[in-house]
């Protein structure tokens, strides 16, 4: 996909299809986390995601969302991972220092 930027009247490639989404949603996950921990298990943004500005993704696919926002340092995340201890997911407090396409090129398919 293509992008034009109206000022320079340039067009600038930003990625696939589905790289476009993958970020797309992304924003809107780093949207609903919380901005301090304990944070949001992916099962809670999910159920949090009010889909409206785009369908409500599986929890499979927000983990991968949340994967790359980590990689980006616009998200952290706290606990263990298991059952009594569940990852949690937070927006990073310098999350407003990254751009709008911080997301690392190499982690999105």
């Amino acid at each position: 996909m293509i992008e034009f930027n109206p000022q320079s009247y340039e067009y600038s490639v930003i990625g696939s299809k589905g790289q476009v989404k993958a970020l797309d949603r992304t924003k809107v996950v780093i949207t609903i986390l919380p901005g301090k921990p304990p944070g949001m298990t992916p099962g809670e943004i999910r159920d949090a995601w009010s889909g409206e500005s785009m369908p409500r993704p599986g929890e499979k696919c927000i983990r991968r969302d949340l994967d790359r926002a980590l990689e980006a340092g616009m998200a952290a995340s706290n606990g263990a991972g298991m059952k009594g201890d569940p990852t949690r997911y937070y927006a990073s407090p310098n999350r407003s220092s990254h751009t709008q396409n911080a997301m690392p090129d190499s982690s999105i398919p």
